[in-house]
């Protein structure tokens, strides 16, 4: 990945290459079309040694806009930026545009349901800080008024 260049409007997050090649590709179509220069990780770049670069990108977006899923609670990458834009949300003002995409805006908010499911693994592995900090990013972001999307086929 090049160095950032200051270049993005907006930061979407997500997991799932099935969300990608649905939903993910006509939001990241329709803003391009629209004018507006978003990022989105086409060629898997979320890795941890990346990190770095994609907060610089969070941080100097506009606006973010996380779509969850039913699998997004599972990708550790997800979460750390999904904490970092409620950090720029919380700081600097940042717009969150959640996107709820078949799930519940309170299951986000709560860790519960499908949430709570994928959350449980992160227990192992990860300090309760770190824990803390993605279910408070969880919570704030469950809390914003977002779009919901349920049973979307294609």
């Amino acid at each position: 990945m090049a160095a950032y260049d200051g270049s993005y409007q907006v930061f979407i997050n997500f997991k799932g290459v099935d969300i990608y090649n649905n939903f993910i590709s006509f939001l990241h179509s329709a803003l391009k079309r629209e004018g507006i220069d978003a990022f989105i990780d086409s060629e898997n770049l979320l890795r941890r040694e990346m990190l770095p670069n994609l907060f610089q990108i969070i941080r100097s977006s506009k606006i973010s806009i996380p779509v969850i899923s039913k699998g997004y609670a599972e990708s550790e990458c997800c979460l750390r930026e999904l904490a970092e834009m409620v950090e720029c949300y919380k700081s600097e003002g940042q717009i969150i545009l959640p996107i709820f995409f078949d799930v519940e805006a309170e299951d986000v908010r709560n860790q519960t349901g499908i949430i709570e499911a994928s959350f449980e693994n992160h227990e192992k592995g990860n300090d309760e800080q770190t824990l803390k900090i993605w279910k408070n990013a969880l919570n704030v972001v469950g809390g914003i008024l977002g779009y919901q999307l349920k049973d979307v086929n294609g």
